[in-house]
């Protein structure tokens, strides 16, 4: 079985290599929502309400699968660092076949409870016919997004991480160029509008999964074995925490999202594309923790905790530098990234050229909490990041009740988002300082 090793060598070096290809991952799959986004703007903003709103449910599949893809990860790069090859075969084992069982599983409740799905959102009747339409073969594209992000997720615990951007870089090839054909119609293809967006990313996911079958079969030949509680039972107590986090951010932005609706359509499609804009900073300092916990998990099973306190300071600075770009980048470019997706619809592009803007003011204090969240995670403390991020995500929900209870403008929903990230990157930091260095990394002597 091929690995990197990263117990040795530039630490920058090291970090750089690794997180490039992830980062680049993280991009393209965020590229799959903004290509439906992009051509779906050119349709109506209807489309693009519809398949925004559906949309949190697939954010909701992905966040239970990090609980498979992270403890995967942090596993097997940590049996990496201690040379137990048997243990990672164990781990990429239990790990695949949970995948296969709640993706199952997950999908069954989404086609029992379709109708109250959507229903919940009480959207416009055109917005509600659309969401329908585009729920079908979105359902069905959402079983890879269990599959896939495990298998990403192993390879990046081997520190193969360019495997997962080679492929999602073909699958998002066939995304570009399946959307605008499938939604408008091209030659005999007949227009499918919305429906065609759904059918594209399932196309494009399914040639992702069939593609890593075949680049890692032998991760298949695995499954073979028994399941082994005491795996399993490592992969659910690291990954856990970060699938509550995750879930109950994504349940918490639906609930936002039902809040929001309160101003409109044009305010849903603006924190749609506007947070998928925002995503460029935790989406490449997201990819960079990602390497980060790798680093660190594999040094940490190697018991080389010198390295692994000059990683996370490293990787710290590389950070805060991404924050300080992004910071400037979105605020000084808000109209011109809004009018990529809206070009026509003015009130929605002014609303979110103010979200962007405001947003912007806390995306350094957002890459010290990824950073050092990729820390924690990679010495196995996991709860500590989704402790903080759950208590805060939290409080944006009677914070904004109370901004639309006494009917203020939508600005302040965005004030209250990035005051709140803001607070989670100085909570987290000073968790980390009083928990690992002020205690001269006692948790990584245990």
């Amino acid at each position: 079985m091929k690995t990197r090793n990263l117990t040795e060598g530039n630490i920058y070096k090291e970090l750089i290599s690794l997180s490039l290809p992830i980062m680049a991952t993280s991009f393209i799959q965020m590229s799959y929502n903004l290509m439906d986004l992009f051509w779906l703007g050119r349709l109506s903003i209807e489309s693009v309400a519809a398949a925004g709103t559906v949309g949190f449910f697939g954010w909701l599949s992905y966040a239970i699968c990090m609980m498979l893809s992270v403890g995967a990860q942090i596993s097997v790069a940590d049996c990496i660092g201690k040379k137990d090859m048997d243990s990672v075969q164990k781990y990429i084992s239990n790990a695949i076949k949970f995948a296969l069982i709640v993706g199952f599983a997950f999908i069954l409740l989404m086609v029992l409870f379709k109708v109250q799905i959507i229903n919940f959102f009480n959207l416009d009747e055109s917005v509600t016919k659309l969401a329908f339409e585009y729920y079908g073969f979105f359902v069905a594209s959402i079983f890879f997004n269990f599959i896939n992000p495990v298998l990403t997720g192993i390879l990046n615990g081997q520190g193969e991480s360019k495997i997962p951007f080679i492929i999602n870089t073909i699958a998002l090839g066939i995304n570009i160029v399946l959307d605008p054909v499938l939604i408008f119609g091209f030659g005999f293809i007949k227009p499918m509008g919305i429906k065609g967006a759904a059918l594209a990313t399932f196309i494009a996911q399914m040639s992702a999964c069939i593609m890593f079958m075949i680049v890692r079969f032998e991760y298949f030949k695995y499954l073979k074995e028994k399941m082994h509680l005491i795996y399993a039972k490592r992969l659910f107590d690291l990954g856990f925490p970060i699938a509550l986090q995750e879930c109950l951010f994504a349940t918490f932005s639906i609930i936002m999202a039902a809040i929001i609706a309160h101003w409109g359509k044009e305010a849903i499609a603006a924190q749609k594309i506007g947070n998928q804009i925002e995503s460029i900073t935790w989406l490449t300092v997201g990819g960079f923790s990602v390497a980060l916990s790798t680093f660190i998990a594999q040094n940490n099973g190697a018991k080389n905790y010198s390295r692994v306190m000059e990683g996370y300071k490293k990787g710290m600075k590389i950070c805060v530098g991404i924050g300080i770009f992004t910071t400037i980048f979105l605020f000084t470019f808000a109209p011109q990234l809004f009018k990529l997706f809206i070009p026509d619809d003015l009130d929605t592009l002014n609303i979110g050229v103010v979200y962007l803007r405001i947003l912007s003011l806390s995306e350094i204090f957002m890459c010290v909490e990824i950073a050092t969240t990729g820390f924690l995670n990679g010495i196995s403390l996991t709860k500590y990041p989704s402790i903080n991020g759950i208590i805060f995500n939290f409080i944006r929900i009677p914070l904004s009740l109370l901004v639309m209870y006494n009917n203020l403008r939508i600005e302040w929903i965005w004030v209250i988002i990035s005051s709140l990230v803001i607070c989670k990157g100085i909570s987290l930091f000073i968790v980390f300082y009083r928990k690992v260095y002020k205690n001269k990394l006692k948790y990584l002597l245990d």
